[in-house]
């Protein structure tokens, strides 16, 4: 790798006979700082490399004369065929020429070197061999003797021990839930006083780059020193670690954890040690998922008694069906640990499943109403009012993700009297978390939810059809009441004008003008009113006649700004309308449709505003055009956003509103283009803050290709 990693040198002097060691010039060289690549590369061939120095090229030679070397000779030292160090000599006192037969000598002596270096190689590795085989083999006694995980991870840290010197050593553990790593066990840190800290430690995988990697690879890591790491995280308290060696414990492909060793020794761990505690992490990984399993066994025979016995607390349901599902969602959840559950009520007028209840883990999101007649698990169990079942939600095409926790899933159809009344959804951030007897539990359980759901059911449903039948009436007197204000408004100006010209109470032809005039104003607007109900009962009804065609959008703003410009003048506001250079390409709709929309969005933003203007834009974005309608005006407050494309709602509301109108402009806008297969979006920072009302349509060369 272009290192020298020199752990020992001896140095003798022949005047003083010392000798020196672990001299630091040489502890983790590198040729190319020394300018000595040539050499290494002469040596690894088996080439000797000596003589004066004042011979070789000037980098060669620095290293030299820093150490006042006036003559040198380097033999390569080889263990089997592995080039291993070399042997050197220097002369301080003369420039000696050093004869072959002295680099010959001097090569006998470097083979003989190799020769005990690899027989020592040999016997160290056969004694390592010999602790590690009866390691793993105490080490699997010791193991298989519990499957109490507590006793399990102490073991593993013991038998480590015997075999890979340490200061310190962790397992980490991987928490699936919220992706964090954690101490679960540790030996070695208490006497330096960090047992506290290793204790509380709790870190994001991401924030660990070797545990990262471990995790990615499955293969263990070394570092001979930390502090030559880039982006290695460091804590003050653990700044003495110089040498770390980690493996990662899998099962199934899956990391569930780590062994983690530090020493005060650089470079201590080699990639030898690095496949023995693997070997030790792999063993650690079976005996930890043997002791989880039998942990879960046990709590699992704990768990479904306790839910035997809470059908119990069903006995007496109460009359209130939301109370009762939060209840039974109560009981699912505290008895299954760490379980999810939701209670959905089937309402068959709407044929959707509705949230009536929820518990659990805060990780998980209560499902959204679903349609009977929908895709997802719950939709199936309802649909076929059979028991569904997904171990592994990430491979079921059935599936539709809610959340990023569910790992597993089971929804169990409440059935009374042969009818799905609703459904009871169970589910797990764990895989394959109910096994056959909690599911049969799980829907022993159900059939008397089911039982106590009917009691109450019945009265459920007169308070969801009293709660339904007073919102119509709201919505009703709503719309009644705007809709006559709004009628009884250009009426009054019709009767009004045509009574003063009838009644002849008009002095000049001027006025007279004037008076039809007003009355024609107030006739459009009415008709815009009749239209606009009109168009409502239309869409809703499905009748509404569309020809769809290319359009060219150009002539149309133009007609709608022709149209509007005098509402404008009118408030002291501009209206701009800006396009982009060179023509738009046509869109694909109704021209009638499109001008409407338009009329309705560029209308309501002149409306609302009253000083600065409104712009109108139009733009390509990839197979659609948009065209938005931009005001400066009062803008929406952020909690009547949701509800503005109702019908016969307004962000105002109120029967006194300032701005009138009966509320049907945007709504009629939105159901318009989606029947031409675009839509209407909204966007403002809230009150006081202006709006912008975008228009999307299809662009006609999308349609042909398609």
């Amino acid at each position: 790798g272009g290192d020298l990693y020199c752990t020992m040198r001896y140095l003798w002097s022949a005047r003083t006979n010392k000798v020196r060691a672990r001299n630091k010039m040489f502890q983790k060289v590198s040729y190319k700082q020394m300018g000595i690549e040539r050499w290494a590369a002469l040596l690894k061939a088996g080439s000797p490399v000596y003589g004066l120095p004042r011979d070789f090229p000037p980098k060669e030679r620095l290293g030299l004369i820093k150490q006042n070397a006036l003559s040198f000779a380097l033999v390569p030292i080889f263990v089997g065929d592995d080039w291993w160090g070399v042997l050197g000599f220097t002369d301080h006192w003369r420039e000696r020429r050093w004869l072959m037969a002295e680099i010959e000598a001097l090569k006998s002596v470097a083979g003989a070197l190799g020769a005990a270096f690899s027989r020592q190689k040999i016997e160290a590795a056969e004694r390592q061999h010999r602790a590690l085989t009866e390691a793993l083999r105490d080490s699997a006694a010791a193991l298989n003797s519990t499957l109490n995980l507590d006793e399990v991870l102490d073991l593993i840290l013991d038998v480590i021990g015997r075999v890979l010197p340490h200061d310190a050593a962790s397992i980490m553990m991987l928490d699936e839930v919220t992706d964090t790593i954690y101490v679960a066990r540790a030996a070695g840190y208490a006497r330096r006083g960090l047992k506290e800290m290793v204790d509380h430690l709790r870190l994001s995988l991401d924030s660990m780059p070797s545990l990262r990697k471990m995790g990615a690879t499955l293969k263990p890591v070394v570092v001979p020193d930390p502090n030559d790491i880039d982006g290695w995280v460091v804590f003050p308290e653990l700044a003495w670690v110089r040498s770390y060696l980690g493996a990662p414990i899998h099962s199934r492909g899956e990391v569930i954890g780590f062994l983690n060793l530090d020493s005060a020794t650089p470079g201590l761990f080699t990639f030898a040690d690095a496949d023995r505690l693997q070997v030790f992490a792999d063993q650690a990984a079976v005996a930890i998922e043997n002791a989880r399993l039998y942990k879960a066994t046990q709590q699992n025979a704990s768990e479904l008694a306790s839910l035997y016995h809470a059908s119990s607390e069903l006995l007496n349901p109460g009359s209130d069906l939301k109370s009762l599902g939060a209840r039974v969602a109560a009981i699912v959840t505290e008895e299954l640990n760490q379980a999810h559950c939701a209670v959905l009520l089937l309402n068959e007028a709407s044929r959707e499943l509705r949230v009536i209840a929820h518990g659990g883990d805060e990780h998980f999101y209560p499902p959204k109403p679903v349609s009977l007649d929908g895709i997802g698990l719950l939709a199936v169990a309802a649909r076929n009012g059979e028991v569904v079942y997904s171990p592994n939600v990430a491979i079921d095409p059935r599936y539709v993700r809610g959340n990023d926790v569910t790992q597993s899933e089971l929804c169990v159809p409440l059935i009374f009297g042969g009818r799905v009344i609703g459904v009871l959804d169970v589910a797990s951030q764990h895989l394959d978390a109910f096994d056959e007897r909690v599911r049969r539990v799980i829907i022993a359980f159900s059939e008397q939810v089911a039982i106590a759901m009917e009691n109450v059911n019945l009265l459920s449903r007169l308070e969801l059809a009293r709660e339904t039948a007073e919102e119509a009436n709201q919505v009703k007197g709503q719309f009644l009441a705007n809709t006559s204000h709004e009628l009884r408004t250009p009426l009054t100006g019709i009767i009004g004008s045509l009574s003063m010209v009838v009644d002849g109470l008009c002095d000049t032809r001027e006025e007279e003008h004037e008076c039809v005039h007003i009355a024609y104003n107030a006739s459009q607007r009415l008709l815009t009113i009749i239209n606009n109900v009109l168009d409502v009962a239309k869409i809703e009804s499905g009748r509404m006649d569309v020809s769809m065609q290319e359009v060219d959008i150009a002539p149309i703003l133009a007609d709608v700004y022709a149209l509007i410009r005098v509402q404008a003048d009118e408030k002291q506001i501009t209206l701009t309308v800006n396009l982009p250079a060179g023509s738009l390409p046509p869109a694909w709709a109704d021209p009638d449709m499109l001008r409407q929309v338009l009329l309705n969005l560029v209308g309501n933003a002149i409306k609302f505003t009253h000083q600065g203007g409104v712009t109108v834009q139009a733009r390509v974005e990839n197979s659609k055009m948009e065209i938005a309608v931009i005001d400066t005006g009062i803008g929406i407050p952020l909690h009547q956003q949701p509800k503005l494309f109702q019908p016969f709602v307004q962000a105002d509301g109120s029967m006194t509103r300032k701005y009138g109108g009966t509320g049907l402009g945007l709504s009629i806008s939105r159901k318009l283009a989606e029947i031409m297969g675009g839509s209407v979006a909204m966007y403002s920072e809230g009150e006081g803050k202006g709006s912008t009302f975008t228009l999307t349509v299809l662009l006609a060369s999308s349609v042909k290709h398609a």
